[in-house]
């Protein structure tokens, strides 16, 4: 079948432009959202870059954690006296517990359980902990209106807001 009657022939014709027609505007779907995903893609990175680049808040230099200093050193006054008595007893009591500086205290949460939200700067995490759950080697043993009490093998350490 060589010579194809004049409707086959047109009937070709209309088939071919329909598929042409259809991969145009799959095209332009998929340009669409090949557009929008290299956005979404930029703007992603950005804030990856954002995140790293910015410098990190440190708790520990605000205000609040000075106040924090002040008033448990006003309300525990027995405290700085023993170590300014017996420095040597202290160094010797602290030096069984491992370094207690990268833990900071950020908040409290109150509640019916209450939760403590602690800073590893070490880990570089912030987490929210119950009583009896453990962060570097400390368990949490009490959990306070300005304060925490850790526990490490027998002995505890108060971290203050």
């Amino acid at each position: 079948m060589l010579n194809k009657a004049p409707e086959e022939k047109l009937l070709d014709l209309i088939k071919q432009a329909q598929g042409r027609m259809r991969l145009k505007r799959e095209l332009k779907i998929f340009m669409k959202v090949s557009a929008l995903l290299g956005v979404l893609i930029v703007l992603v990175l950005a804030f990856l870059l954002v995140d790293v680049y910015s410098p990190k808040h440190s708790p520990s230099k605000s205000g609040a954690h000075l106040e924090g200093q002040i008033e448990s050193a006003l309300l525990n006054p027995q405290e700085n006296d023993i170590k300014t008595q017996w420095p040597e007893a202290v160094a010797e009591k602290e030096s069984s517990i491992p370094n207690i500086g990268n833990l900071v205290l950020l908040g409290i949460v109150r509640g019916d359980v209450e939760q403590a939200i602690i800073e590893d700067k070490e880990a570089e995490k912030t987490i929210f902990l119950y009583p009896g759950d453990s962060i570097a080697g400390f368990t949490v043993s009490n959990i306070k209106e300005r304060s925490v009490i850790l526990d490490y093998k027998g002995e505890k350490v108060e971290l203050n807001i």
